[in-house]
């Protein structure tokens, strides 16, 4: 999964900056709202923060919002933008903090016509993207939590579409036990020691490849609001996110991002990985979902897909065939061991020493393409 995949939701990286501008026009609508205004007024006691208004924390995320809008204008990308910073020697704590700043506001905003008498554009992203809802209405065959075995996610999206979509399903059954994130077995790079302890690749399992834009407690658990889960609302994120700003206390002590990057390999957990790429050696089948396989993450794609000795079908999903033509190319350079292609309609396939490889474009933007070989 790449960003394409959650783009009714989130802007892809060509929109970005479009969009965290955008972001930055919502919220200071909502703090012009009586909602709004009432957070300001407040003070930050239930968050531990005494001294500090509710005032000071809006105006922080908004300078935050600023500059990531700013970073994504003088960079490509924003990750090339963090690719200097790690090059030369700078911190990307605070542009972490604004990126999953960014997301975790995308995912609680209001559509601007709840903003009463206050004119707006429209926002075209919705919270959720309903494709994830669709991906779980389908794979899941009779109970809500009996997910499919046979399924394993790879994701290298920083936002909490499917912890988000698959809550849903945990709130219609009354189920708040166990967080959404748990539920899925979803792990990353900064997986702990118990978690690598649990996994099962026999179960279904999502992997964040580059971690996940929410803001994490000192033990890694999930900061979350009153009832146990995500964070709900602007106000919710707001504080977590001047937490996570904290400077006065040590790193390990801290609420922080989970956002991370290819090269930021101090924070990869070997256990966690080795078993990931243990558990896709019965793959198959891949499906590459809004995903381009870009240069920065050469070096890993390649180890995710040489742990892949038997596949034998890649679908590339995109909304252009020639951009999934464009996409397959890429992935064939990732390949580590040679082939080469056989053209075959609206087929590409690879023929390598260990076996064919057959390409097939599914040109859509609308629900992920689930093979008819799954069930």
């Amino acid at each position: 999964m790449g960003a394409g995949a959650s783009a009714q939701a989130l802007p892809v990286l060509s929109e970005f900056a479009e969009g965290v501008q955008n972001l930055n026009n919502t919220i200071q609508v909502w703090g012009s709202t009586e909602q709004g205004r009432m957070f300001r007024r407040q003070s930050m006691i239930k968050w531990g923060l005494p001294d500090k208004t509710g005032h000071e924390l809006y105006g922080r995320a908004l300078n935050a919002l600023k500059q990531l809008h700013q970073a994504c204008l003088e960079h490509n990308t924003v990750d090339t933008h963090c690719r200097m910073l790690r090059l030369t020697g700078c911190s990307s704590r605070q542009i972490k903090n604004a990126l999953t700043l960014f997301f975790q506001l995308s995912a609680v905003r209001a559509p601007a016509s709840v903003f009463a008498g206050i004119e707006q554009q429209q926002d075209k992203y919705r919270t959720l993207d309903l494709r994830y809802d669709a991906f779980f209405a389908s794979v899941i065959a009779e109970k809500f939590d009996e997910l499919p075995g046979q399924i394993n996610m790879l994701s290298w999206n920083y936002d909490d579409q499917f912890e988000r979509a698959y809550s849903r399903y945990l709130n219609a059954a009354g189920d708040q036990r166990v967080h959404p994130e748990e539920r899925l077995g979803v792990y990353s790079k900064f997986s702990s020691d118990s978690q690598v302890w649990q996994f099962d690749p026999e179960k279904f399992f999502i992997y964040k490849i580059n971690g996940t834009a929410t803001f994490r407690k000192p033990d890694g658990g999930p900061w979350t609001n009153a009832s146990g889960w995500q964070l709900q609302t602007i106000d919710d994120v707001l504080s977590a996110f001047y937490l996570a700003e904290d400077t006065t206390k040590a790193q390990e002590e801290s609420v922080r991002s989970h956002v991370s990057f290819s090269w930021d390999v101090e924070d990869q957990h070997p256990g966690i990985w080795a078993k990931v790429l243990d558990a896709l050696k019965e793959t198959e089948t891949l499906v590459v979902v809004g995903y381009s396989f870009p240069f920065f993450n050469r070096g890993i794609d390649s180890e995710l897909l040489h742990a892949m000795p038997k596949l034998a079908q890649v679908v590339i999903q995109d909304r252009d065939e020639a951009a999934a033509k464009i996409i397959a190319e890429r992935m064939r350079q990732r390949i580590p061991y040679d082939a080469y292609w056989c053209p075959n309609g609206h087929h590409d396939d690879i023929v390598s020493g260990m076996q064919e490889i057959r390409f097939q474009f599914h040109v859509s933007d609308g629900d992920f393409f689930i093979p008819n070989s799954f069930g």
